[in-house]
């Protein structure tokens, strides 16, 4: 097996991650808080994380290679401009925002604990 393939797509870890955390989320309501502006921030979060994806594929679009990353075997190049000047990974990074404006949106402790289990999937894949 090659070292860069992966099992699960991220975007099923990413669903996989945001029902964790709203079932924390309901489960331990009682850790749950509020503040003035939670729906703002969660939305700007999201939409922030949707344009950070949506521009990585792009890049990868106009490269005419591959985004997936269950076939790396599959890409003509490496893309280094556009958003890939600024993160090495920015649909990865795209969905940790709209996780996170999830969080936001749920407003429990849990729930923001869970985000570093979507990092970490990243690294051990």
């Amino acid at each position: 097996m090659h070292a860069l393939e992966l099992k699960v797509p991220p975007p099923a870890v990413a669903l996989f991650i945001a029902l964790l955390m709203w079932l924390v989320s309901w489960t331990v309501s009682q850790l749950g808080f509020d503040f003035p502006g939670r729906i703002i921030v969660a939305v700007a979060l999201g939409v922030v994380g949707a344009i950070t994806i949506v521009l990585g594929v792009a890049s990868f679009r106009r490269a005419k290679t591959t985004f997936n990353p269950m076939k790396p075997e599959s890409s003509t190049s490496l893309v280094v401009f556009g958003v890939y000047k600024f993160t090495r990974n920015p649909m990865y990074l795209g969905f940790l925002l709209i996780l996170a404006g999830w969080a936001v949106f749920l407003s429990n402790f849990l729930a923001f604990f869970l985000l570093p289990a979507f990092v970490l999937g990243d690294v051990v894949d």
